[in-house]
């Protein structure tokens, strides 16, 4: 905004009153306030942008107040706790550190082998078929996508992708030409060959791994990449500067350094799936797996994208532990070819 020249107390005033909504601070910079049109400028108290800001992530207009009257007005505590499935238990265990990943120049690596194990591809068995009356196989596709690591995610969705006969949206077909090919190609892989367990193909260079490599590139890769466009920054940013408010860490320098690390070695997060859902007009459901820890089952949660409101329903099904992500593929289920009556964000 100085590039843009505008004075400096001018900037504060705006930072006071909008917050990190960078469209929401350049219009009231448009506005001098010697103009006399500052007072029909609109000036929302710092709770009501904090509600403007979450029912941008897609979540209506109850499950936002439910949610700050909980967390007493605290945008911070808030927008973690709806990330993490409005789940109070969970988003408690897990705390702050959950998204230590933003700020760190490091990459942490993650026990793959505990994390994917018999009991917790069972655990998302067991969870989809009682809590959702789904039958699911859980397929772990691995970390490694073309010449990416910590590509867990980006393999899932690629599988599951090809499974509910997505087709790449108009604005995307010039970055994934290839994509409705590869996916044609997966559906027609028995699961066995996706699974890394199982498989004889490296996950690098089959089908799955190119789509998958194609699909994080079109959303972290470079200064085009989705994640980096101003309308998904005008969405995700003030969210991400707020998961730690004590934190002075989380500037715009370092959302970009973070998206930097997505594109070739950083796990996806609950922010990515939220981007993805949006971006890519489908559902993502995550199963979780619960720790021993935990008093009761972590809930589920539903990524959807902004107004919850979806053309052609696609629901693509995940199971998670920490940030290990495993496909969960529908063999047989009343939910098949219905949508259930959830909230944008939680089943």
């Amino acid at each position: 905004m100085r590039e843009h020249g505008y004075e400096k107390d001018v900037i504060q005033q705006a930072l006071e009153t909008c917050g990190p909504d960078l469209q929401r601070c350049i219009d009231y910079c448009l506005v001098p306030a010697e103009s006399g049109h500052a007072s029909e400028h609109a000036i929302a108290t710092e709770e009501n942008w904090a509600a403007h800001v979450i029912q941008g992530l897609g979540y209506d207009e109850t499950t936002t107040t439910e949610a700050l009257e909980l967390c007493e007005f605290s945008f911070s505590a808030a927008v973690r706790l709806l990330l993490l499935g409005n789940d109070q238990a969970k988003a408690a265990q897990l705390g702050v550190n959950h998204f230590r990943r933003h700020t760190t120049n490091r990459v942490y690596g993650i026990p793959e082998q505990t994390l994917s194990s018999d009991p917790v591809r069972a655990a998302y068995e067991d969870r989809a078929r009682q809590d959702l009356d789904m039958r699911v196989r859980a397929v772990d596709l691995g970390q490694y996508a073309g010449g990416t690591t910590a590509a867990c995610f980006w393999l899932s969705l690629a599988a599951g992708l090809a499974h509910t006969r997505w087709e790449v949206p108009g604005q995307a077909l010039p970055a994934l030409p290839e994509m409705a090919a590869l996916l044609a190609t997966i559906r027609e892989t028995p699961l066995s060959d996706l699974d890394h367990r199982t498989t004889t193909v490296s996950p690098r260079t089959s089908p799955v791994g190119q789509a998958a490599f194609l699909l994080r590139r079109y959303m972290c890769h470079g200064p085009d990449a989705v994640l980096l466009r101003a309308d998904m920054l005008n969405m995700l940013f003030p969210a991400f500067a707020a998961l730690d408010s004590q934190s002075d860490r989380r500037q715009l320098q370092q959302y970009k350094a973070w998206v930097k690390k997505l594109a070739s070695k950083e796990y996806a997060d609950e922010l990515v799936l939220l981007a993805t859902a949006h971006t890519l007009q489908v559902e993502i459901v995550c199963v979780p797996f619960t720790p021993e820890a935990a008093n009761a089952p972590w809930a589920i949660s539903t990524y959807r994208p902004q107004g919850g409101q979806l053309l052609v329903h696609r629901r693509i099904m995940l199971g998670n532990n920490d940030v290990h992500y495993s496909w969960l593929a529908i063999t047989d289920s009343k939910e098949t070819n219905t949508e259930k009556n959830t909230h944008p964000m939680q089943l």
